[in-house]
């Protein structure tokens, strides 16, 4: 099983819990062969199975696991069907397992800098892309105690590798380690956020975060209160949680993009969206997208939940109850519909809920991963298809007509004001 990546560990006075091993370490194959390069595959799940398609829609992989999980590295994770317990492994786009099915847990459900983390009891270490030990399991949180107060973390004792270091938790200590499971540099630290990306992490030491590069030093020492990711060489930073101001700070901590905002996300293929406050009102807060001079693009008021671009599309939702002025509509509560911003603003692709496809609670879309965004009942967790850039299926469940909409029109449809209106 995949363990959850929010675990609990006590704050008060240094105690030793003993290891106890469960016996599930990972085991590799005898002779697991490389795994095949290529193009990755795509998950479907049909009729409550699991199975993989290729970029142009055809099948590779049957549908035969109890889980199939995205591919990353050259690796999916698949879990067996209709087994008392679970058991898991990976495998490659031949659909070949190269982590032979076993019962192992996980704290992680894919590749990262060719490691994933694992579970033996109450201890976790992390393992190759061949199911072989890399850093034997020593990572944990302390128990919770009398007179002890609960933390949690996110990411577990041991989060992802990102740029060679992963941030671990032995105990009270909290440091980050190299791929050999070394100590990487002196140090350590409360929290990190989202690990290093760019040559650089954001830490937390006493209830301020600082900046430090790939061998601990430190680029912008400890001040601000609140923090997003580092993106593109900026960090959105929020000196005091009370004044609401957020802005965009570059590796010297100097100011990078004009202007200050109610809240402030990271930045991908040069954009990022921010919230504005217009005068203090907390409900007139509009969502804008904000370009690294700090020219500001508002945006229709009913776009919700945005996501980071990801190849050149923003995954966004459509809150329908909303109407033209920004406050709520007197229709009853529906959905959000699935939408894809441009990077103007406009929407470029729109999936209408469609009810006879995917239950009462509408479609589900996740980011463009290699061309193809996976497009799913909420209800079921069922496949629907998969979409191109242009909003059409290169692939649906055999015998089920998928909604189809007329995204290219939608670029142009503007309101007034002249921001996009996916109503149009």
């Amino acid at each position: 099983m995949v363990l959850p990546l929010v675990f609990t560990g006590g704050c008060g006075p240094p105690r030793e819990e003993p290891w106890i091993p469960s016996g599930r370490t990972p085991k590799a194959a005898k002779a697991a062969p490389a795994p095949a390069e290529g193009p990755p595959l795509f998950p479907v799940t049909i009729n409550g199975k699991g199975g993989y398609i290729d970029h142009r829609g055809k099948l590779v992989v049957p549908p035969k696991y109890g889980r199939a999980e995205p591919f990353s590295e050259g690796l999916a994770l698949v879990e067996a069907e209709g087994t008392p317990r679970s058991r898991i492994g990976f495998i490659d786009r031949k659909g070949r397992e190269i982590v032979p099915l076993q019962d192992i847990e996980l704290t992680q459900e894919r590749f990262s800098d060719g490691l994933i983390a694992f579970a033996d009891g109450n201890r976790v270490g992390f393992m190759d892309r061949r199911g072989r030990v890399a850093i034997p399991p020593r990572f944990y949180f302390p128990p919770v105690g009398d007179g002890e107060c609960g933390c949690s973390h996110e990411g577990g004792p041991a989060e992802p590798f990102s740029e060679g270091r992963a941030f671990v938790h032995e105990g009270r200590r909290s440091y980050f380690i190299d791929r050999t499971g070394n100590q990487a540099f002196p140090g350590e630290f409360d929290e990190t956020r989202g690990g290093f990306k760019d040559g650089m992490a954001a830490v937390k030491v006493n209830g301020k975060w600082g900046l430090i590069d790939r061998s601990g030093n430190w680029m912008i020492k400890p001040r601000y209160q609140s923090v997003g990711r580092t993106s593109e060489g900026l960090w959105p930073v929020c000196h005091d949680e009370k004044s609401r101001e957020w802005m965009y700070v570059d590796r010297s901590g100097q100011q990078a993009v004009k202007g200050t905002f109610s809240y402030a996300g990271e930045f991908s293929g040069g954009l990022a969206f921010v919230e504005l406050l217009p005068e203090g009102a907390w409900s007139e807060i509009r969502t804008a997208l904000v370009d690294r001079s700090g020219y500001v693009r508002r945006l229709d008021p009913s776009i919700v939940d945005e996501k980071p671009f990801r190849e050149g599309l923003a995954r966004v939702g459509y809150d329908e109850t909303v109407n033209r002025k920004g406050g709520s509509a007197s229709s009853p509560p529906s959905p959000f519909a699935p939408v894809f911003l441009d990077r103007n603003g406009a929407v470029a692709i729109r999936l209408r809920k469609a009810e006879q496809l995917s239950g009462p609670n509408g479609l589900m879309v996740d980011d463009f991963f290699h061309g193809l965004a996976h497009v799913w009942s909420k209800d079921t967790g069922e496949t629907i298809g998969y979409i191109d850039p242009r909003g059409e299926f290169v692939w649906s469940r055999p015998g089920m007509d998928p909604p189809r909409d007329q995204p290219r029109q939608d670029r142009n449809a503007r309101n007034a004001s002249g921001v996009s209106d996916p109503r149009s």
